[in-house]
This record gives C-alpha cells, structure tokens and sequence, in this order.
C-alpha cells in the first residue's frame, strides 16, 4: 500500500484556514471542509445530513474535545464527535449548536 504523506492532504489548494479554540486558547489550522446539507438545501432537495464535517490533522486537535469550537468562513461550530481515522487524519462532526 503507497504512503502518502499528510502534509501533502493539506497542501492541496482546496483546504481553508479556520480557527480551533479549546479551553480558550485559539490556534489556527488547515481543514477541508464539508458541509453537504447546506449544499443540497440550496438547491431544494429534501436531502438530510448528519451535518457538517472538517477533516484536519489528527496532531492539529489533540487537545480538542467535545464543544471546544471551530470558526470557519466566519461560522462558529461545536465539535460533536472527533473521529481519527488511524492513518493522521481525524475527522470532526460539527453542529452550529452548542
């Protein structure tokens, strides 16, 4: 199975920067994020989504835990689950509600 170095996940042109705060101490990372639902209500599908997801470095979010938040594209998101894939990669389940 071919290596592929996380770095280069993040460097692709397609991640945003967005702001993770736990315990009141700001950092910013790269994310690639995923927002499906508002995707497909903009254009009148009835469409449900578990909601919207940003997949980050898991070394980026070590401290993160469950309502630390994320400020993307200036939306405020509290993580709801933080689900690290073994291979670097953690993905976060993001919900507008605290």
């Amino acid at each position: 199975m071919a290596s592929f170095p996380i770095a280069d996940f993040f460097t692709t042109g397609f991640e945003i920067s967005a702001t993770l705060t736990v315990a009141g101490v700001p950092s910013t990372i790269s994310v690639h994020f995923v927002n499906e639902y508002e995707q497909l209500k903009n254009i009148n599908l009835p469409f449900e989504s578990s909601g919207p997801l940003a997949y980050v470095k898991t070394s980026d979010v070590s401290s993160a835990v469950h309502g630390s938040t994320l400020v993307i594209s200036g939306t405020t998101y509290y993580i709801k689950e933080l689900q690290a894939d073994g291979t670097g990669i953690t993905v976060l389940a993001l919900s507008k509600d605290a």
